[in-house]
C-alpha cells in the first residue's frame, strides 16, 4: 500500500524565464535529443507570450539506477507513446543529455547549467531554488503543488478491486484529469492482509495508522504530499482489514 507520494520536479535553468509549461510530448522529445533549442516552436506553442531564447537544451537524467528515472520513464510512456520510444527502468535510456549522480547532483547540475533541465524529487528543487516546468495534460497548465499533485493521486485507479492498493501508473501518469500534476512516485508498504498472530497483526495495523494520519504531517516541508483525503479513506479500509488468521 502506497504511505508517501513525492512529486517530481522537471526543473529548468533558462535565463529569464520565470515560467515553464511543457507537455508529455515535448519533455519525451527533449530527453530524446529531439527537441534541442529553448525556442522550439513546440515549446513556443505551449508558452504563448513568452520569450524564449535561442539556447541549447541541456537534459539532466540520473547517471545511477534510480527509481526516479523508472518512474519518469514510465510516465513519459503513458503520456507521450507515441514521442517516447525508449522504454522505462531504472537506467536512463533517453540517450541525450549529461549524467549526474542522485538526487541532489541531478539538482546542482540544473543550477550550475545555463539550459539545463533535470527531473528531481520536489524537495531537491527546492532546496536548490531552481524553478520547476508545469506540465499540460491536455487540460491547461498546472503547476505542482500538494494540491494538484493530490487531485492526480485522488484520480488514479487501482489495479486490483478491494483492498489491492497497488496504482495503475497509467490512469495516474496518463491522467487528462483538469488541475492534476501527473508526475508523482509512490512508495509502498508490503504487508500481508493475513496470517500474523494476534500481537503483530495489531502492532502492523498500528504502525498503518499512524503512518497514515499523523505521519502525514510535516511531509510538504520535505518535498512530499500528504495522503488526500479520499486516497487515504481507502487506505485506512485496507489497514483495518489486515487480520491475524491464516
Amino acid at each position: 500500500m502506497p504511505l508517501v507520494f513525492g512529486p517530481i520536479a522537471l526543473s529548468y535553468n533558462i535565463e529569464g524565464a520565470d515560467k515553464l509549461v511543457l507537455n508529455g510530448d515535448t519533455i519525451a522529445k527533449i530527453f530524446q535529443g529531439q527537441i534541442t533549442k529553448w525556442n522550439d516552436p513546440a515549446i513556443a506553442a505551449l508558452n504563448a507570450g513568452a520569450t524564449l531564447p535561442d539556447t541549447a537544451i541541456t537534459p539532466i537524467f540520473r547517471s545511477d539506477s534510480s527509481g526516479t528515472t523508472d518512474n519518469f520513464q514510465k510516465y513519459l510512456s503513458a503520456a507521450a507513446p507515441a514521442a517516447w520510444t525508449k522504454g522505462a527502468g531504472s537506467e536512463f535510456q533517453g540517450g541525450a543529455g549529461e549524467g549526474a549522480q542522485k538526487s541532489a547532483g541531478v539538482a546542482q547540475a540544473v543550477q550550475a547549467t545555463p539550459g539545463a533541465i533535470g527531473y528531481v524529487e520536489k524537495g531537491f528543487a527546492d532546496q536548490a531554488g531552481i524553478p520547476y516546468a508545469q506540465i499540460d495534460t491536455g487540460a491547461g497548465a498546472v503547476e505542482l503543488t500538494d494540491e494538484t499533485a493530490g487531485t492526480a493521486i485522488d484520480a488514479a485507479k487501482f489495479a486490483a478491486e478491494g483492498n489491492d492498493l497497488v496504482l495503475d501508473l497509467d490512469s495516474l501518469y496518463g491522467t487528462k484529469e483538469a488541475g492534476a500534476y501527473p508526475l508523482v512516485l509512490a512508495t509502498y508498504n508490503i504487508v500481508c492482509s493475513k496470517g500474523y498472530d494476534a500481537d503483530t497483526a495489531a502492532a502492523v495495523k498500528s504502525f498503518l495508522t499512524v503512518a497514515a494520519n499523523d505521519g502525514q504531517r510535516g511531509l510538504s516541508a520535505a518535498g512530499y504530499v500528504p495522503l488526500p483525503d479520499t486516497f487515504k479513506e481507502r487506505l485506512l479500509t485496507s489497514i483495518e482489514a489486515i487480520g491475524s488468521t491464516a
